[in-house]
């Protein structure tokens, strides 16, 4: 995985960030606004559109140089591989159940829009299967994926093309190693996912609920 603004912005995510798109209603290009909980905040080019004029990397650049000042971090390199692992580890606390109501609930996951540098990942890997339900549209001022579509109606599907039975028998994700970075790096906190019915805290619900004693541990329930 490289550097990009959907890395970053996912990263900050995960630190709690709140984010939200800003539309400038002259020219209508949208950015993004990314706010701390400690209330320092930073704007950049929404990742999910592309503007012919944009330089991507430059900007990717600019962003990571900002939050490497403001976490006060000084090796880029390592800040990097902790962006990265930060991004598409799970959260304290969650243990994925495979429950699949993050890939038939949460409506973005599979009928969202994905960054180019996804797209061109999936190519670069010939990942036909993936790219091939990924749909570009073109606009006066600027371009979006749109993902995932289904080929012969031109609309989204109903729910993740991807969640079904694996080779190990099991439902599950079938591109889990190249599925989206939203997915990757989903949840971003347990509030969200709890609220979209995933079950991926219920443990800690069960934890709370027992009481350890000197001789064993009684569960209330």
């Amino acid at each position: 995985m490289e550097m990009s603004l959907s890395v970053l912005e996912k990263f900050m995510l995960k630190m709690g960030f709140q984010v939200g798109d800003i539309v400038d209603r002259t020219s209508g290009r949208i950015t993004c606004r990314a706010t701390a909980p400690n209330g320092w905040s930073v704007d950049y080019p929404s990742p999910l559109y592309v503007y012919p004029e944009m330089d991507r990397r430059a900007e990717t650049r600019a962003l990571f140089e900002r939050l490497a000042a403001w976490l006060g971090e000084t090796n880029l390199e390592a800040l990097t591989t902790s962006i990265i692992t930060t991004c598409i580890t799970s959260i304290e606390g969650f243990v994925c159940k495979n429950c699949g109501r993050c890939c038939t609930k949460v409506i973005d996951a599979y009928q969202g829009r994905v960054s180019p540098e996804e797209l061109a990942e999936w190519i670069a890997l010939g990942n036909k299967r993936v790219f091939r339900l990924v749909q570009k549209l073109d606009r006066p001022d600027y371009s979006l994926y749109r993902a995932f579509v289904n080929p012969k109606t031109q609309r989204y599907f109903p729910r993740c093309p991807f969640y079904g039975k694996t080779r190990e028998g099991l439902m599950g994700c079938r591109i889990h190693a190249h599925k989206p970075l939203k997915c990757r790096a989903y949840p971003y906190n347990r509030l969200a996912a709890e609220y979209a019915g995933c079950r991926g805290f219920e443990h800690l619900e069960l934890e709370a609920d027992c009481v350890v004693t000197d001789i064993q541990t009684t569960c209330l329930k």
